[in-house]
């Protein structure tokens, strides 16, 4: 089962990094995951190589990106 709560994961193969986990702590929010910037590069870098937290990619739920985006261009 997963949480009720939407949060920052990336892809590795056929399974989902919580970016969340201690061993990688990065914001839960994509918004505030992006507002970081190349701050967070390092550690997107590093995700896929640590013990952190992982989900089957198989029945995941997937949510949009950004779910409320403060602007877009059309």
């Amino acid at each position: 089962m997963f949480d009720a709560v939407p949060r920052t994961g990336l892809v590795v193969g056929d399974e989902v990094v919580d970016l969340t986990d201690p061993l990688i702590g990065l914001p839960g929010g994509m918004t505030s995951l992006l507002s970081l910037g190349t701050d967070a590069s390092l550690a997107l870098e590093r995700a896929a190589s640590t013990g952190a937290r992982r989900i089957p990619l198989e029945g995941a739920p997937l949510t949009a990106p950004v779910p409320r985006p403060p602007s877009f261009v059309a």
